[in-house]
């Protein structure tokens, strides 16, 4: 049955993507049927190029390292310079105390416990 988690935050890119690169990450949430989308805004908000993946919000979420690591990688096959900008990305369960992080570090995507001091 499972159940499901909330992911907050964004996984922005390193750098601004190519058309190819584009095509290379829609084509991996198409064929894995990925609980991402791509997301982009302006200074006032509007939606513009893209510049980070973010949850799509849907229920019973599970691969979602799986799958920015596996999207950094093929991003780096392209480019050795392209990946991920290091961050995190909060992770939500259910349970009470059910709190954990994606971090994002040399490009790709790792599951880590719960980041309890604030970045500098």
């Amino acid at each position: 049955m499972g159940y499901s988690t909330t992911f907050l935050g964004l996984a922005k890119f390193r750098k601004p993507l190519t058309d190819e690169q584009l095509g290379i990450i829609q084509s991996y949430i198409d064929d894995e049927s990925a609980d991402l989308e791509l997301a982009g805004r302006d200074e006032d908000g509007n939606w513009i190029d893209y510049d980070a993946l973010k949850w799509n919000g849907a229920e019973k979420t599970y691969d979602m390292v799986r799958w920015l690591f596996e999207i950094g990688e093929l991003l780096q096959e392209n480019d050795p310079e392209q990946g991920f900008a290091d961050g995190y990305l909060e992770a939500y369960g259910e349970g009470a105390g059910d709190l954990w992080c994606v971090k994002f570090k040399d490009g790709l995507a790792y599951e880590v416990g719960a980041k309890l001091v604030p970045d500098e």
